[in-house]
């Protein structure tokens, strides 16, 4: 049974009516203000945060700190409070968010002791999978600690995301430096821009307090504890492996080696037995500590992911706008995103130990479009386009589902080490082969499509950091899609999509009116000399792109606009940026395209 705050009888000075909210007891008072316990018209239980006239920005900041706290409404309810109202703007200012009926973690740790074994590692998991959810909507928290992870009945919420940051963004200059010092990243001690980053230190050194009652770094004095933050190691004494191992990597001093919330949630369901998800139950009396093995990640992993995996990915790769309306009903995926609502950047991919694709493919397995009927255009499995590459010779690639043949040019050859016996494929030179239809464009990229494709890469590219298997051009000289692989020396380095170091595959496009790519990136690295299947998805009607190794899904992207139309031709091993680039060093079989979003079981079933 779920432990309730106390609610505390209003004062003399506490407000009966905020808006249309009547006041009916406080939950607590921090430094940004007093949270209420309101009931909204219909009598549903909201809390009501007061913000505290000393703690706003200056008036001619109120408007940016209104679009602040809007964009943490559009936050995804991925084990989150959501924000129902607020106007920051009223002469007295307040925020409305979902009322969770429980204690805080503070409180949980306090009166009844430690988080261990199943209950911690559902904590972790869930509030990684907040996190993800919150950082895909390009929020920052910036105050993330014990006291703002509520334990609710259906597990722990995580509240207050964004309040800080929209607080700091029109702060006067002596209040710049928000936070909970013993939770504080490094970068916020020094006065340094804050990011996704801060927020991974600071739900490591939560997470340290759930498993052992104390932050990594102490209490005491605020120059006591900034030295430790800024100077010492983590105290990580009585935190069980492989999370001990998780919570030191997020809680490095440089924010460049701290993984993504993203990939901190795969790393975490890619330990452990699965079992059968267990409902949400906090420690109701003080346990003792297990310093064992977690044996039951994916137990938590199977709650996240059979109610809101989907959404995590969706926003944990950073992306923007309002959460897609569409729900996948596939294999659940392992970012980044997150991150990304159905809700998707991080360590070296040699560190990675999420449940994913290895990048062996089953090539010969037969697909839906093999057992079509070329005949019945009704057969929704029928790809407008499809190139097995089978020739195995010749200079031209028959399209055997419609007329688009491929032509190909200086670079371009056939391979001698084809996906499996009697099949061929493309090999290219990574330096000016590729292979090119003569027609239009095969698909309208301002529609829903899917693209498919086996391939390989044999070496890092030479003269880039992305290599491109297929893309399409638009109207402006540039890719309008390209499904591609993107070379990563660190997290956001070279590319702010990069997820850690690592050769990674990426589906990406171009915005209407953008030059900026936007890319869902797969949560796995991609393995030289390795065949995997390939499949990229455009779903306008959800508004977002998808990619997908081996048949599983493993990144999302939200976009905010339509991807840019093409007039061009379909590229197999390059792409286009004012000029032929992204050469593939490797070889590309069977490739596919379908004139709509194809569906997880269908995207499944390619292999």
């Amino acid at each position: 049974m779920t432990e309730e705050a106390e609610i505390l009888p209003l004062t003399r000075e506490d407000p009966r009516q905020i808006s249309r909210y009547a006041i009916q007891g406080r939950l607590g008072a921090g430094g940004q203000g007093v949270v209420y316990l309101g009931r909204d018209p219909r009598g549903r239980p909201v809390a009501v945060k007061v913000l505290r006239e000393s703690g706003l920005p200056a008036p001619q900041a109120r408007a940016r700190f209104a679009r602040e706290v809007d964009a943490a409404r559009s936050v995804p309810q991925a084990h989150t409070a959501a924000i129902l109202d607020a106007d920051v703007l009223a002469e007295r200012p307040y925020i409305v968010s979902e009322y969770v009926p429980g204690l805080s973690l503070q409180a949980a740790v306090e009166r009844n002791g430690v988080f261990t074994g199943n209950a911690l590692e559902r904590l972790a998991t869930h509030t990684i999978t907040a996190l993800a959810a919150i950082h895909g909507a390009k929020v920052v928290h910036r105050d993330f600690k014990p006291a703002n992870v509520l334990i609710g009945p259906d597990g722990p919420r995580v509240v207050d995301f964004g309040i800080a940051r929209a607080l700091e963004s029109g702060a006067h200059p002596t209040s710049s430096m928000l936070g909970t010092p013993p939770y504080m990243a490094p970068e916020q001690l020094n006065e340094q821009p804050a990011g996704a980053y801060t927020d991974v230190f600071a739900w490591a050194a939560t997470m340290v307090f759930a498993a052992t009652g104390r932050p990594p770094f102490g209490q005491g004095p605020f120059a006591a504890v900034a030295h430790r933050i800024l100077n010492a190691s983590p105290n990580l004494d009585g935190v069980p492996a492989p999370l001990r191992d998780v919570l030191e990597r997020c809680l490095a001093k440089d924010p460049a080696e701290r993984p993504a919330a993203i990939q901190v949630l795969q790393s975490l369901i890619g330990h452990g037995t699965v079992v059968e998800p267990e409902s949400w139950q906090a420690p109701t009396e003080p346990a003792r500590r297990r310093t064992g093995l977690l044996v039951g990640a994916v137990s938590a992993a199977l709650v996240v992911l059979t109610a809101c995996s989907v959404a995590i990915l969706r926003y944990a790769s950073s992306g923007d706008g309002e959460p897609a309306a569409s729900r996948h009903t596939g294999p659940a995926a392992s970012q980044h995103a997150t991150p990304a609502a159905s809700q998707h950047t991080g360590p070296a991919a040699s560190e990675r130990t999420g449940a994913a694709a290895s990048g062996n493919a089953e090539p010969g397995a037969t697909d839906p479009a093999e057992q079509a009927d070329p005949a019945d255009p009704e057969d929704p499995a029928k790809p407008r386009n499809r190139w097995p590459l089978g020739e195995g010779s010749g200079t031209q690639a028959a399209d055997s589902a419609g007329e688009a043949k491929l032509l190909l040019h200086v670079g371009a050859g056939w391979d001698t080490r084809p996906p499996a016996p009697g099949r061929n494929a493309l090999l290219f030179d990574g330096v000016k082969g590729y292979a090119a239809t003569e027609g239009p464009a095969p698909v309208d990229p301002a529609r829903s499509f899917t693209v498919a494709a086996l391939a390989r890469i044999d070496r890092l590219p030479a003269a880039s950091d992305f290599a491109a298997v297929l893309s399409q051009d638009s109207t402006d000289d540039v890719f309008s899609y390209t499904l591609q692989n993107m070379h990563c020396t660190a997290a956001g380095k070279p590319d702010r999509f990069c997820p850690g170091a690592g050769s990674y595959w990426a589906f990406s496009v171009h915005e209407t009116g953008s030059v900026d790519a936007e890319r869902a990136v797969a949560a796995t690295a991609a393995e030289l000399g390795t065949w995997a299947r390939i499949a990229a998805v455009h779903d306008r009607e959800a508004g977002e792109i998808r990619i997908y190794v081996n048949g599983r899904l493993e990144g999302i992207r939200t976009l905010t606009n339509p991807v840019r139309p093409a007039s061009g031709p379909f590229y197999l091993g390059r792409a286009t940026y004012a000029g032929p680039v992204d050469f593939w060093p490797g070889a590309v079989a069977d490739v596919a395209v379908w004139e709509r979003a194809l569906s997880d079981e269908e995207i499944g079933a390619l292999n």
